[in-house]
């Protein structure tokens, strides 16, 4: 009886705190929609993969086309052991804007990280391989980096393949959830997770965080910690949208939630002796975030 008045009352005060928090942010969720930015910085847009035949052709089918200027896409095959790489390079390699790198398998945060390194773009874009964007992504993101301050903006993640229930029902789940909590949380630089499967970064914030971390199992999370530390500001864009892969199975969506709840707590305990040295509306976010997580 105790506990489950103990979960109403975290009901209330998560749906109370994220009514005041949504009229705070009312009329400044995205200032961007009418800004049309100039083709002029270099972006680079890191796409990492392993064993990926399946999808990787959508997804660089979609970056091809984006409508703006000064872009690169930098591929880096993970060490696959199906036909990946070849299929990139067979597809891809006469692109002169896109560059296709490989490694052994090391992990995706190394991959990463051995992209971020081969950067010459003044913002890197990360994608899933199997997250397909708008042409617009790019134009979505830059405005942001207007403000020197800000080191990095989470993009709006979707699920592209609504098959069956489990992949509606996560699509639901990120659109009222995650998506939702990030645009609330804006206001107050109280976004937590930029989600790897969209996100933009400046170039120079991120390798001076020391880009990413093999060492948790949500290497997202994980930067995003380290940013937030240093003191830089985390935007929210709603019209960066990208739209990833879901689990469709119950098994995978049960691996999918115990490594994002094992990588969280690894996270947690990783940066516990830095939390008090963060911002009061960091730890704010935090104890919510700690709190919606038991309903």
């Amino acid at each position: 009886m105790l506990f489950v008045k103990l979960i109403s009352l975290v009901t209330v005060l998560r749906v109370a705190i994220s009514v005041y928090l949504g009229r705070k942010n009312k009329g400044n969720i995205s200032p961007y929609d009418h800004i049309v930015y100039e083709n002029a910085t270099p972006v680079d847009i890191v796409v990492p993969m392993y064993n990926e035949s399946d999808v990787i052709l959508k997804t660089l089918k979609s970056l091809s086309v984006i409508n703006y200027s000064n872009f690169r896409v930098i591929v880096i095959d993970d060490g696959s052991t199906d036909d990946s790489l070849q299929l990139v390079e067979r597809n891809f390699g006469q692109y002169d804007n896109f560059v296709i790198l490989s490694q052994t398998n090391l992990g995706k945060a190394e991959a990463l990280n051995n992209a971020i390194s081969a950067s010459t773009g003044e913002i890197i874009i990360c994608i899933d391989a199997d997250t397909l964007v708008k042409p617009n992504i790019i134009n979505s993101f830059l405005p942001y980096f207007d403000n020197k301050d800000v080191a990095a903006v989470a993009g709006y993640v979707k699920v592209g393949n609504r098959i069956n229930l489990i992949t509606k029902i996560q699509n639901i789940e990120y659109v009222t959830n995650q998506n939702y909590v990030r645009s609330i949380f804006d206001s107050v630089n109280g976004i937590l997770v930029v989600p790897g499967a969209v996100g933009a970064f400046r170039t120079s914030i991120i390798k001076q965080v020391g880009g990413y971390s093999s060492g948790t199992l949500t290497e997202d999370s994980d930067l995003t910690f380290r940013i937030i530390k240093r003191g830089f500001v985390i935007k929210n864009s709603l019209d960066a949208i990208g739209f990833t892969e879901a689990p469709a199975t119950l098994k995978m969506f049960c691996r999918q939630r115990v490594r994002w709840i094992v990588g969280n707590l690894q996270v947690l305990t990783k940066y516990r002796n830095s939390f008090f040295l963060m911002r009061i509306n960091f730890l704010g976010t935090l104890s919510f975030h700690i709190l919606g997580s038991l309903i």
